[in-house]
């Protein structure tokens, strides 16, 4: 996986208001699948509530989305945004709210 970028809601450090981190999957080179995740965090993912779409200028190829909630902390607060396309994963994103 490699850094894709990093979005923050308040640049203040006198504050933090949570952001996102977002790591990128090279699929040509190996393919991360949910059963990765779900050995590495233990738990089961939900329903993402930002659903994703294919690109409308390539041929379809099925993409949804799924998060892992952090024990102790619900999903609007701390999860983890997953996007997948086809059997892969393409993004994680990191999310703390």
């Amino acid at each position: 996986m490699a850094f894709l970028g990093y979005k923050t809601v308040n640049r203040d450090a006198a504050e933090d208001t949570g952001g996102v981190v977002m790591f990128m999957a090279h699929a040509d080179r190996q393919c991360l699948r949910p059963e990765d995740l779900i050995k590495v965090f233990q738990s089961t993912p939900v329903a993402s509530a930002s659903p994703a779409f294919p690109e409308p200028t390539l041929p379809y190829i099925p993409v949804h989305t799924y998060q892992f909630v952090f024990p102790g902390h619900s999903d609007s607060e701390m999860h983890v945004r997953v996007v997948q396309t086809g059997d892969c994963i393409n993004t994680v994103e990191l999310i703390r709210n």
